[in-house]
């Protein structure tokens, strides 16, 4: 078994292409909140698209042109994993929700120790 590679332009192009396509695809699917920047989002499409379509040309080696859905769903698994081990962020509150401080907080109400 030997491996052919040939790396051109093109091909780079068409990964990253299929990388941003790729990885929303996983992050729509995904629920939840994912802060994932849009070049990690890319980073993740195109890593999943290379996996994904080897382990599915390695499990279905007769059915080509399909690869991208054995690349979609590894890019699932990819952001499902991010969601659970990328750390909070520490800062602020992000878009859309509250910070509450301990002068923002109503009066009467503890906070549970």
């Amino acid at each position: 078994m030997e491996a052919d590679f040939h790396i051109t332009i093109g091909k780079i192009l068409i990964y990253i292409l299929a990388g941003i396509v790729i990885g929303f695809l996983a992050r729509l699917l995904v629920p939840g909140r994912q802060r994932m920047s849009f070049v990690g989002t890319v980073v993740l499409g195109v890593v999943a698209a290379v996996i994904g379509g080897v382990l599915w040309n390695a499990i279905f080696p007769n059915n080509d042109g399909i690869a991208w859905i054995g690349s979609i769903i590894v890019a699932v698994v990819m952001v499902w994993l991010y969601a659970r081990l990328a750390p909070r962020r520490a800062g602020g509150a992000g878009p859309g929700e509250v910070r509450r401080g301990p002068a923002m907080r109503r009066p009467g109400r503890r906070r549970p120790h």
